[in-house]
């Protein structure tokens, strides 16, 4: 039976996320001549950071980068990754949708960060009621400031979200309990306390870590290293259910603190 305790260092799980992506395997590719033809084969965090930075490049005046982002986030769910690209292509392309509309009400709830204008983005690009695919697009076209989630995000912060120091106001624990309890349910808009409360928090501890001087982190980046802290399939085997597969510390910090407690005792 493995332990749910099992430390990993933030910046060590940052340099160990994986990813691994081959938009190659999109069953429609042929309709679109020249895109779908990236393999983020290692799926390391400077793989994606290039995926991202090709998505921002082109994604004014072409679509094709917008369907190439819902693939990819998609991917892991490999049954479902085809289904929902084509979905969304359908209904870009049945409601005469263009690259730039997306720019700008995208653009706008970056502006705005509420409620109502990231509804209004979602709402071009897909009829479920599930936001995550929606806001990956938030995450890609400004990762400093904004991180992405989903269900495995969900649970992990469920899970220790007292550690962390994540707020569970009511409106909050309110979704928090949910994946306590089953972990399985798609985060919608009325899960938007959460939301926000997930995107300040990660803002800050960009700056907490930002400040060792190791890198500069973004939002994403806080994103990331929780992602790779509930684990790989493979390594969740021998996990307790429910529990993450690590718990995530700051060596650096604990380092500095043990140090300055030393001299203040000298």
């Amino acid at each position: 039976m493995g332990a749910a305790t099992d430390s990993l260092d933030w910046h060590d799980a940052l340099d160990s996320y994986r990813y691994p992506v081959d938009l190659r395997e999109f069953s429609g590719r042929d309709r679109f001549p020249g895109w779908f033809g990236l393999n983020l084969e290692k799926g390391d965090r400077s793989e994606t950071i290039q995926f991202e930075t090709h998505f921002r490049e082109c994604a004014a005046s072409r679509l094709e980068p917008w369907y190439e982002v819902v693939f990819w986030k998609m991917y892991s769910q490999r049954r479902l990754t085809d289904k929902q690209t084509k979905r969304t292509i359908e209904r870009i392309e049945s409601n005469k949708t263009s690259a730039s509309t997306l720019l700008k009400y995208c653009a706008e709830y970056l502006q705005s960060e509420t409620k109502k204008s990231f509804r209004q983005f979602q709402h071009l690009l897909i009829k479920e009621r599930s936001i995550a695919v929606a806001f990956t697009f938030a995450a890609f076209s400004c990762p400093s400031r904004f991180p992405m989630f989903d269900r495995r995000i969900a649970r992990y912060v469920a899970s220790e979200a007292f550690r962390l120091e994540f707020s569970t106001a009511p409106a909050i624990d309110k979704t928090l309990n949910r994946y306590r309890a089953s972990g399985n349910d798609v985060l919608t808009l009325s899960d938007w306390p959460f939301v926000e409360e997930w995107v300040g928090w990660c803002r800050k501890m960009a700056d907490r870590l930002s400040a060792h001087k190791k890198h500069v982190w973004r939002a994403r980046d806080v994103e990331m290293a929780v992602f790779r802290a509930w684990g790989q399939p493979e390594e969740r085997k021998s996990c307790f259910k429910g529990m993450p597969r690590y718990k995530l510390i700051d060596k650096l910090a604990q380092g500095q603190e043990a140090t300055s407690s030393l001299s203040s005792q000298t």
